[in-house]
Formats: C-alpha cells, structure tokens, sequence
C-alpha cells in the first residue's frame, strides 16, 4: 500500500472485503469497497493517518516507483 508521504509502500494483508456492507471474495478495478488491512510487521502499527487519498494496493511484484508531479 502506498506511497506514502516518504515515497515508501507497506506491505499489508487484506483481512475483509466489504462490498455494499456485504463481504465478498474479491473486487476488480472500478468495484466500490471498503478493506480491512492491517500490517505484515509485528512491530508497525496502522492509523486511520497513514492512509490518504491517492494511495493504491499493488503487488509488489510490479516494482512500483511512485511520483508527486507529472505532465500531461
């Protein structure tokens, strides 16, 4: 999950998906849910502050490099 403020993703674990207050398997791009994540490290903790708008859920094998600016 990420980028964060310092340009880092968290690994994190999907513990529910919720889909119209229904849980439900899985979602696809475009699909309105709401997740349950929590962190993989025993040590870090997650805080409603961490997240923010603009964050995406990625697999990790994908390399990610996130930037603040961009033209179009």
């Amino acid at each position: 999950m990420g980028p964060d403020k310092t340009k880092n993703f968290r690994h994190v674990q999907i513990k529910s998906i919720h889909m119209s207050r229904n849980p439900c398997e899985h979602a696809v791009a475009g699909d309105l849910v709401c997740l349950n994540v929590k962190s993989t490290k025993a040590n870090e903790k997650l805080v409603r502050k961490d997240i923010r708008r603009g964050m995406v859920l990625i697999n990790e094998k994908s390399k990610p490099e996130p930037v603040m600016q961009f033209e179009a």
